[in-house]
């Protein structure tokens, strides 16, 4: 049974990489748009804020049910909401970081020493 209590956040973890793969795009051009067509890498950030209201949900759920113990099958659905948020929300990081690294590198060009070795990893 201890390989079972992955089996929420391993699901979460997959349905927040479609959902991230389905709107990081969409929402990145209607920002664009709205912006006067000018793109910003911190655009790609827009979706942390849906896929962070996930966490705190999940921490609920989770710790509800593991006190007042309910079937085993419950806090490991509660971690569902878990996966899907944490995706979510790092998902947009990564895809913003090496952006917005590069783009301060190309002004600041001390800090490309600094910089580049960590962006490389």
């Amino acid at each position: 049974m201890c390989g079972l209590a992955y089996l929420g956040v391993g699901f979460g973890f997959v349905l927040g990489v479609i959902a991230v793969a389905k709107t990081s795009d969409s929402t990145v051009l209607r920002l664009t748009a709205a912006n006067g067509g000018v793109y910003e890498p911190e655009m790609r950030l827009a979706p942390c804020v849906f896929f962070g209201l996930f966490v705190p949900v999940s921490f609920f759920w989770y710790g509800w049910s593991a006190e007042k113990q309910t079937h085993w099958i419950v806090p490991i659905i509660g971690l569902l909401p878990f996966g899907v948020g944490a995706m979510g929300v790092m998902a947009c990081i990564q895809v913003c970081s090496p952006l917005h690294i590069h783009s301060s590198c190309r002004r600041k060009p001390s800090l490309t020493v600094l910089i580049r070795p960590i962006s490389l990893m």
